[in-house]
């Protein structure tokens, strides 16, 4: 409950340096603002008196539509409330964790697809991991292909053809074709391909069919998880996907049009074992229990707001995304309307965990909610369906227990947002190098924490390495990560395969460091047992230098500006003695 006896518009809240009363934060405009205000306030008791206040005004008795477009109407502000009124204050993100799931290869694969068209790399991911879990249990993979019998409807005269007529080869074919309610079209394209043994034949519905590839053979492939692994086929499986949203037959807008055909290249070109490697290996985890008790793309209507999720596995609720910004309130509610859903409709089923696999960022995200009573999700619904009346509630989780999924301790565990992440003095980076004298030593320096510190003030260095004030810690980390391991090719980034792709796990190398300083044309020079074995001074920039110093087993960082100057005098006359 609030303390509405002393909070009114005259309190005043401490906000951006400045203290400002409750009174002039109600009349920000606009509402988004205002919103994203309320949400930043420290003050346990200010903000909930606010969130319910903007909740009463701006958000309550207004939902319509489907259970997502419902959510799109509740603000980030009146979380808060929400939690407090209908969750009794139990909020799932106390009870958090996050785990890396992909390789830095598939993650930029991801990302590549995703600059092209952020919709169809979507649903084509969310296809590609159900798929996977079809195949890993021998079942074949239902993708509710109606769009794709409708394309193919729609150029055919109904009811009086006999044959279904395909332009295949550049020669039509003609299958025997009846017309009633229960033709499977696709089934009869299914059968004449296996009858006459043309698998590789591309169909086309007419002549005039601007779709370059066989939708109808993608589907079958896609469908077939006994002849067909996801690896030998990803290209058929975006095919599929896409057809699932739209009509390529049907194509006017060439910019669409060529947008595809960039995914479709991207997949053509890329090592498809590297990048399907980690998505498989997550699926097997997740299944691993051959019992489990699995639903894909289940679609489930009640309290006038019916919703599609994507996976459940026994008690965890799984929703698929590849999205860049950080919508935690809005993943939540939307998770949280799910589970009413399957609460009411499939009784059987007691979600304990509610999870965001995003494939972009390459994070799984996990909130247990085993100690939240169902009650309380169907409450969140009937909020939803405009017909919430709160009542009195209380329950002690103090003693209950928290039961993450299993699978999430085969994979490292990540710093949450919220979280700082503290030096290590004792930690050891492993630098490798090309040396006769010298192999994998261990060195007694933090690589990371020492570009940020040495760099991470310097302009033109923040805003990449996120060490600005928006920045956070694991941020900071990432970014670093990224650009000791990504070439910088016409101010597009690629990852260069010849590195680890995960050293903030298994250790930088000095080709690590090497590709971080020319990738932000900073000189460098490595010296080994009083040798300067590697280097590159050709930058011209002022930017302090890149300066190790290796000897045996102890590792020392140079940063006075004399010494580089000496060195870097040496260097361009040839003599690569230290001394």
């Amino acid at each position: 409950m609030t303390n509405d006896n002393y909070i009114n518009d005259l309190t005043r809240v401490y906000l951006n340096n400045e203290y400002k009363t409750i009174g002039s934060l109600k009349s920000i405009t606009p509402i988004n603002k205002l919103s994203n205000i309320i949400n930043k306030i420290q003050d346990t008791n200010i903000k909930l008196y606010l969130s319910l206040w903007f909740y009463k005004n701006y958000d309550e008795n207004k939902f319509s539509g489907y259970l997502t477009e419902r959510i799109r109407s509740l603000s980030v502000a009146s979380y808060t409330h929400i939690i407090n009124s209908c969750f009794n204050n139990i909020d799932p993100r106390n009870y958090y964790k996050e785990v890396k799931i992909l390789n830095n290869y598939c993650k930029d694969i991801i990302i590549k697809l995703n600059s092209i068209n952020p919709q169809s790399t979507g649903i084509f991911f969310d296809h590609l991991i159900r798929r996977i879990i079809c195949e890993i249990r021998n079942k074949n993979f239902n993708n509710n292909s109606s769009i794709i019998n409708n394309c193919l409807l729609e150029n055919i005269e109904k009811h009086t053809v006999k044959y279904l007529r395909l332009y295949c080869n550049k020669h039509y074919i003609h299958i025997p074709y009846k017309v009633t309610k229960k033709t499977d079209i696709v089934q009869l394209i299914y059968n004449y391909i296996l009858e006459n043994n043309v698998y590789n034949t591309e169909f086309k519905c007419n002549n005039n069919c601007k779709f370059l590839n066989c939708q109808y053979l993608s589907n079958i492939k896609t469908t077939d998880t006994i002849n067909f692994k996801s690896i030998d086929i990803l290209k058929d499986i975006l095919i599929t996907s896409y057809c699932h949203h739209s009509n390529p037959c049907m194509w006017i807008n060439n910019e669409s049009k060529s947008k595809f055909y960039e995914m479709i290249s991207i997949l053509d070109t890329i090592d498809a074992k590297r990048f399907i490697e980690p998505l498989i290996y997550l699926c097997k985890e997740l299944v691993a229990n051959n019992e489990s008790n699995i639903l894909l793309n289940c679609n489930i209507s009640d309290y006038n707001c019916g919703a599609e999720f994507d996976l459940v596995i026994d008690d965890m609720l799984i929703d698929i995304k590849c999205t860049k910004k950080n919508n935690t309130t809005y993943e939540l509610y939307q998770l949280m309307g799910y589970t009413g859903l399957i609460t009411k409709n499939k009784p059987d089923i007691h979600i304990k965990n509610i999870c965001i696999m995003n494939l972009l960022k390459g994070v799984f995200k996990i909130y247990n909610v085993e100690n939240i009573p169902e009650k309380y999700f169907l409450d969140f619904l009937t909020i939803l369906n405009n017909n919430y009346y709160p009542d009195d509630r209380t329950v002690d989780i103090s003693n209950k227990s928290i039961s993450y999924p299993s699978f999430i301790t085969k994979y490292k565990e990540t710093i949450e947002p919220n979280e700082t992440i503290e030096p290590n003095e004792n930690k050891k980076i492993l630098l490798s190098y090309s040396s006769d004298k010298i192999n994998n030593e261990i060195l007694n320096i933090d690589v990371v924490e020492f570009i940020l510190k040495k760099y991470g003030n310097i302009k033109g260095f923040k805003k990449k390495l996120k060490t600005n004030e928006k920045g956070t810690k694991i941020e900071q980390h990432r970014a670093v990560e990224f650009y000791s391991t990504h070439i910088n090719n016409s101010n597009s980034y690629e990852l260069d395969i010849s590195l680890c792709d995960n050293p903030n796990n298994k250790g930088y190398t000095i080709n690590h460091i090497k590709l971080f300083c020319k990738n932000f044309e900073i000189n460098m020079i490595c010296i080994i047992n009083e040798e300067i074995q590697c280097y590159d001074i050709s930058n011209k920039k002022k930017t302090p230098s890149f300066v190790i110093k290796i000897i045996e087993n102890n590792t020392a960082v140079i940063s006075d500006k004399y010494i580089i100057q000496r060195l870097t005098k040496k260097i361009k006359s040839n003599d690569l003695r230290y001394k």
